[in-house]
């Protein structure tokens, strides 16, 4: 079974074991039930932030060994997705930067006077 599986077989296990349901999952994310659905069952992308917000909602330490034939991480960190988290991020950081210049902008032109 590969990590992504295991770590979905994961969350719904523990889901159920908490009496969380799926749509309870999907309201305290910030999303539609069919959404939530479709991330559990691995039909959707899966950001490392929403793994980690699902795990603080069940309490599950993402990073914490567990026993099987022989002692392995739960998830393996995949670089191509923290890469693109981080590029992600710092887009979202540029059009705030963007948008929080044009704000000033519009404040300094409504007082008549320009940026320097």
């Amino acid at each position: 079974m590969d990590d992504l599986k295991e770590i979905l077989e994961l969350i719904r296990e523990k889901r159920k074991e908490r009496g969380i349901t799926q749509a309870d999952m999907a309201a305290k994310l910030g999303i539609s039930q069919s959404a939530y659905k479709d991330i559990e069952i691995g039909k959707t992308d899966l950001k490392v932030r929403t793994l980690q917000q699902i795990a603080d909602i069940l309490g599950i330490d993402l990073f914490a060994k567990k026993s099987s034939n022989k002692e392995q991480s739960l998830i393996a960190i995949n670089p191509e997705n923290i890469y693109r988290d981080i590029n992600e991020l710092k887009r979202n950081q540029e059009e705030m930067k963007n948008e929080l210049n044009q704000k000033l902008d519009e404040i300094l032109n409504f007082f008549g006077k320009k940026k320097k």
